[in-house]
């Protein structure tokens, strides 16, 4: 895939699984699929009807997906004698981590490519494939939008695939321990004083004392005392940049300038500042450089959800 692809939809630290460890996606200057089309052409396939129709089935596969909502599943096959691609279309939130993988069974050990895109100025871009000989991919989404999953045997290929799409949290640790996503109380985008502002965050409820907990790694960045959220820590994101905002704490546990790792203690849940009316709870917020406040539910919302998998599955006919 082309390095410009990556910048915007994409962020650099997106890793793409495969056997070969240590070898990023991002710095080779093409993907399976595409190089695969271009031997065909090479050889003068494209000018055969079996070559043309798998190169023109790989375009309308973008112009026709299947909408779905993640998390999905679904068991499908492919035919020797009927040339296809699949592709589903999905949204994605600014946050949301997504975790592909297809289990893909061929007779004739044909390969399955897998790719994806995100729709932007009218058309499908592509930014990001499986590394070869390899059907899992894992990425963060850094844009809201529309993306799409497109699946292809080689020519002539053929076997039975179980693709399986699931979001994942970004931040592997909840802010506060012991609770998860269920104790999210008030959401980014509420309403605040009469509507004379938004909630930049959300609201997780918890007991006064509870621990909360760096869910990055990263560095404290600032610890005050005062204002609108109280007692409240600053912590900046090491992988990503982004500046992490724990509020109304009762107390803080770390100094500004300290390291801390995923888990790490930095304060614990209280109710002072604005919230000191209401039940202790923790005020979490998410600020990008250039882009102000986002909403941090994608990165911490670890209520996983299974998908009813769609049996696609027909007769053995390679």
């Amino acid at each position: 895939m082309e390095i410009k692809k990556l910048i915007g939809a994409w962020s650099v630290i997106l890793l793409l699984t495969a056997c070969k460890q240590g070898q990023l996606p991002f710095l080779v200057q093409s993907y399976p699929h595409e190089d695969y089309g271009n031997q065909l052409k090479k050889q003068g396939l494209e000018e055969t009807s079996l070559g043309r129709q798998w190169l023109q089935r790989a375009e309308w596969a973008l112009q026709n997906p299947v909408s779905i909502d993640i998390p999905f599943s679904l068991n499908g096959v492919f035919y020797t004698d009927d040339i296809e691609a699949g592709a589903w279309r999905f949204s994605l939130k600014q946050g949301s981590a997504l975790r592909i993988h297809a289990n893909w069974k061929s007779p004739d050990s044909s390969r399955l490519f897998m790719d994806v895109f995100f729709f932007e100025d009218g058309k499908w871009e592509h930014v990001g494939a499986a590394e070869k000989g390899t059907c899992h991919l894992d990425f963060e989404c850094t844009e809201d939008g529309e993306y799409l999953l497109r699946l292809q045997p080689e020519l002539l290929g053929a076997g039975q695939y179980s693709l399986t799409l699931e979001r994942t949290p970004t931040y592997s640790a909840f802010p506060v321990q012991g609770k998860d996503s269920r104790a999210i109380w008030s959401v980014f985008g509420d309403d605040r004083d009469g509507g004379k502002r938004r909630h930049e965050g959300i609201d997780i409820f918890a007991e006064r004392g509870t621990p909360v907990v760096a869910p990055v790694s990263g560095v404290v960045s600032s610890i005050r005392n005062g204002g609108l959220g109280g007692k409240s820590v600053w912590m900046r994101d090491h992988t990503r940049g982004h500046s992490l905002y724990f509020a109304h704490l009762d107390s803080q546990a770390v100094n500004s300038g300290k390291s801390v790792k995923t888990g790490d203690t930095l304060g614990f849940v209280g109710n002072t500042g604005n919230a000191r009316n209401t039940k202790p709870h923790l005020h979490f917020g998410i600020y990008v450089r250039f882009q102000g406040a986002i909403d941090p539910y994608p990165f911490v919302d670890n209520q996983l959800r299974e998908a009813p998998v769609i049996n696609g599955f027909t007769t053995e006919r390679y």
